[in-house]
């Protein structure tokens, strides 16, 4: 007797609880978005900017570079030895022959820079020197 009461019971809180949701879900019916409207896509438009940007990015990309061939004689090469300005002895014979100092000069001063490269410091003997932090 009492199995059956206990069942009868939670029947009827079954049958409660799905009329409470059904009352509900007529009450609630207009403030349940169903067919909720999505917004369109949006249309990029770039600016001027963008646009000349682009143009000229296009415009170096179309431009090649045009390989000029040149094309020395023999009745050159002895214009050159003549001139003094071709020496066939050398790995590049067209090379200037002036040696070019090291360093810059000053020509308001007077004075010259060396190029030396000098570390102060305790170097530690890394290529990249220890800032002391992450």
């Amino acid at each position: 007797m009492k199995l059956t009461r206990i069942l009868k019971e939670i029947f009827i809180i079954i049958l409660l609880a799905l009329a409470i949701v059904l009352i509900l879900g007529v009450l609630f019916y207009n403030y349940i978005p169903t067919n909720k409207l999505l917004p369109g896509q949006v249309a990029y438009t770039p600016t001027k900017e963008v646009n000349e940007l682009k143009e000229q990015a296009e415009a170096e990309e179309n431009m090649q570079k045009v390989n000029i061939v040149y094309e020395v004689d023999a009745s050159d090469l002895k214009v050159y030895q003549n001139s003094g300005s071709y020496n066939p002895g050398k790995v590049n014979p067209f090379a200037n022959t002036s040696e070019e100092t090291s360093g810059t000069d000053n020509p308001q001063s007077g004075n010259s820079q060396s190029g030396s490269n000098t570390q102060t410091g305790g170097g530690t003997g890394n290529y990249y020197p220890s800032t002391g932090g992450k």
